[in-house]
């Protein structure tokens, strides 16, 4: 935390706090309705994708279930870094949490891949050569994570979430995970655009912006090492669009701004169902162990 903390002091004190401030008055409201829109859209779509994991293995599963069980994790994704507390979203939904947790694994893996994907098509289009030099270093990385993870989850304690992984994806089939990463790619579209729509209220950004957004995204992936990401978000975005020839300032809000309408939000809401679910299972377990103590049985000992 401090690290991120220094990391983000860093980076405004790098901007220009007066520029900062000046960009963000300058910020059109009918492009932030805009762009908040497309954060609905964005977690509709989530809803969506979330949903259909979720009956593979529990096939009753309701709509408001699952926006609910989706903004708990956002709830939890903004007390761990690199939002991984998103992966107990199922604690609002009854039934086996290894197996929600495994589903989380297999939804998250879906996003990320289609975010890597669309980032190096970006990097390739900006810096074939480097993008040529990741690909391959992507595929050694890949081979051995796929000879090597199955060893490392099997050794970590507590893996029934990697057991439930494999056999989420085991009743899924692969026309389900197909429709996965269908909805990933569509999820990730979306947010593309809401950034490119925030650019865009500032004026035409820099040629060759389109293609650095996907880049940004899929740079800030791999760097979640701060509590909600901290200065991680606004640093990728000054890396990759300041050579373009956009103004930092600009960079940096966009990306502040969208995390607030994409992750902030929906985890506040989180908050708010986290402690009505906590505050329900304590109310009956209250009124369980009441219930006990005036049973006959309980009387007569």
């Amino acid at each position: 935390m401090i690290l991120a903390a220094a990391l983000m002091s860093g980076l405004v004190w790098y901007v220009e706090p007066a520029r900062l401030y000046y960009h963000l008055r300058a910020l059109k409201g009918g492009d932030l309705g805009l762009c908040l829109a497309l954060g609905g859209l964005g977690l509709g779509v989530q809803v969506v994708k979330w949903r259909s994991l979720l009956r593979w293995v529990r096939p009753k599963t309701t709509w408001w279930e699952s926006l609910q069980s989706l903004l708990a994790g956002f709830g939890l994704g903004l007390l761990s870094p690199g939002r991984v507390g998103e992966l107990g979203r199922g604690v609002v939904l009854e039934g086996d949490q290894a197996a929600w947790v495994g589903l989380s694994v297999v939804d998250r893996a879906c996003s990320a891949v289609v975010s890597l994907v669309l980032g190096w098509l970006g990097l390739a289009v900006l810096h074939p050569p480097l993008a040529l030099a990741l690909l391959g270093i992507g595929v050694v990385l890949g081979v051995m994570g796929y000879l090597l993870l199955p060893r490392l989850a099997g050794a970590l304690p507590g893996q029934k979430w990697w057991m439930r992984s494999r056999a989420a994806l085991g009743a899924g089939g692969g026309r389900g995970v197909g429709w996965v990463l269908g909805w990933s790619l569509v999820f990730n579209t979306v947010f593309l655009l809401q950034f490119f729509a925030l650019l865009l209220s500032w004026g035409l950004p820099p040629p060759g912006t389109i293609w650095g957004v996907p880049v940004f995204f899929a740079l800030k992936l791999l760097l979640p090492f701060s509590i909600l990401d901290i200065g991680v978000r606004e640093g990728a975005a000054l890396v990759v669009f300041t050579p373009l020839g956009m103004e930092p300032a600009i960079a940096f809000n966009a990306a502040l701004v969208q995390f607030v309408i994409n992750v902030i939000l929906p985890g506040v809401v989180g908050w708010a169902l986290l402690y009505g679910h906590l505050h329900r299972r304590l109310s009956r377990r209250a009124s369980t162990v009441g219930v006990s103590a005036l049973s006959p049985e309980t009387r007569r000992e």
